[in-house]
C-alpha cells in the first residue's frame, strides 16, 4: 500500500531536522523513578526506544540504575523518543518525548503489576536459563500460597516467578534487575537468591500473591516534569502514557478473561475518555489536542476511521510533525480511508 511507504519519508524528515540543527551539545533526561507513595525504588531502569518502532520496539539505550536515585541518559536531537521505565514488582510505564533543545528532568510512579490470574505461575531461574516456556509450574496450598520445589546440583539458586500474559510478566517480590535475553526488548524482573538446606536436596521456593494486593489497590501510573517544559512537550507525553497504560489494560483484561474460559465483553473506555478530556483542559495547545485525537483513534476507532475524519486529519496535522511517529497506524488507517484528492495533497506536502 502507499501508506506503508510513508514512514520511511517521516524518518527521513525528522533525522533532517535534527541534522540541521547542529547543536553542540544533545539534550540528556534525567529520570527517577517512585512507588505510589512517592518514594524513589531502589531499582529501576531506563530504556530510550525509536519512535518509529513503537512502544514494543526493542530500545537502543538501556541502562539501571546501579543503586542510584536518578537515570541520565541523552536523547536523540531534533527526534522524538519513547521512554520505557521499568521496575520489577510494576507494571512499565511508557511516555513519548516530543524533540527538545534543553535537558529534561522527569519522575516516573509506575502502575500496578498485572493483575495474578487464578493460573499456575512459572519458576524460571539458571537452572533453566530464565526460559519462561520451560519454566517450573507452581502448585498452590491451601493457604493461597504458590509452591514449588526445584532440582539443582547447585547450592545457590538464582530464580524469579513469571507468568506471562499478553504482555505483562507477574514477578517475584525481591531481588535485582536483570535484562532478559529472551524479550524482543530488555525487560525487566525481579531476581530471588536462595540457597539450598545442607540436609535438603531440594530448594524450595515460594510466593505470596497477596503482596501485589496494596500495589494492585492504589499505584497510578503517573508521569511528571521536574523542570520546565514547553506545555506541548508535557503534554503530550501524558497522552501517550495514558494511551498505553489504557491499551495495556484493555488487553490484559481480554487476556485474563480468555484464560479462565470466560467470553470478554466490549471494553469501556469512559474512565479513560474523562481522563483525556482532564489533560486537554489542563494544557490547551494544539499538539496535545492532535495527540489526543491520535489516542482517540487508535483505542476507538482504529481502522474504522470515517472517511470525513480521516480528510480532517490529514489537512490539519502538518506533515513534519513527529505526532505522525506517535501511533504510525493511525496514519496507515487516515491514508486508506481518506478521498484520493485529500490523500494526493497530504503527500504533495511533504
Amino acid at each position: 500500500m502507499l501508506s506503508r511507504r510513508l514512514l520511511p519519508i517521516f524518518c527521513s524528515l525528522f533525522l533532517l531536522i535534527g541534522c540541521i540543527q547542529n547543536s553542540n551539545n544533545s539534550p540528556t533526561v534525567t529520570a527517577t523513578v517512585t512507588d505510589q507513595n512517592g518514594k524513589t525504588l531502589s531499582h529501576f531502569s531506563l530504556q530510550l526506544i525509536k519512535a518509529a518502532k513503537t512502544w514494543t520496539g526493542k530500545p537502543y539505550k538501556a541502562q539501571a540504575n546501579k543503586g542510584d536515585n536518578t537515570i541520565n541518559l541523552p536523547l536523540p536531537e531534533g527526534q522524538p523518543v519513547v521512554l520505557k521505565f521499568a521496575a520489577p514488582g510494576y507494571q512499565p510505564l511508557y511516555t513519548f518525548i516530543n524533540p527538545v533543545k534543553n535537558d529534561v528532568e522527569i519522575s516516573a510512579q509506575l502502575g500496578a503489576p498485572t493483575k495474578v490470574p487464578n493460573t499456575q505461575p512459572r519458576v524460571v531461574g539458571d537452572f533453566n536459563d530464565f526460559d519462561s516456556r520451560s519454566g517450573k509450574l507452581m502448585l498452590k496450598d491451601n493457604n493461597g500460597i504458590w509452591k514449588a520445589e526445584i532440582e539443582s546440583n547447585k547450592d545457590t539458586l538464582r530464580y524469579a516467578i513469571n507468568r506471562y500474559i499478553m504482555g505483562g510478566n507477574i514477578t517475584g517480590t525481591s531481588g535485582e534487575i536483570t535484562f532478559q535475553k529472551e524479550s524482543q526488548g530488555v525487560e525487566t524482573s525481579y531476581v530471588n537468591t536462595i540457597v539450598k538446606s545442607s540436609d535438603d536436596s531440594l530448594f524450595h521456593i515460594q510466593f505470596d500473591p497477596s503482596a501485589y494486593q496494596e500495589i494492585v489497590n492504589s499505584a497510578k501510573p503517573e508521569v511528571q516534569f521536574l523542570n520546565d517544559v514547553h506545555k506541548s512537550v508535557e503534554g503530550v507525553a501524558n497522552v501517550y502514557t495514558l494511551m498505553i497504560e489504557e491499551y495495556w489494560n484493555m488487553v490484559t483484561n481480554r487476556g485474563l478473561a480468555h484464560m479462565k474460559g470466560e467470553k470478554s465483553s466490549d471494553y469501556d473506555y469512559s474512565e479513560f475518555l474523562d481522563k483525556i478530556n482532564i489533560i486537554e483542559d489542563e494544557f490547551a495547545d494544539s499538539s496535545v489536542s492532535k495527540a489526543i485525537d491520535i489516542a482517540k483513534f487508535r483505542l476507538l476507532e482504529s481502522e474504522s476511521i470515517s472517511v470525513s475524519k480521516a480528510e480532517s486529519f490529514l489537512q490539519e496535522l502538518s506533515p513534519d510533525s513527529p505526532l505522525w511517529i506517535m501511533h504510525f497506524p493511525v496514519l496507515t488507517s487516515a491514508v486508506n480511508r481518506a478521498g484520493l484528492k485529500v490523500t494526493s495533497m497530504f503527500l504533495r506536502r511533504l
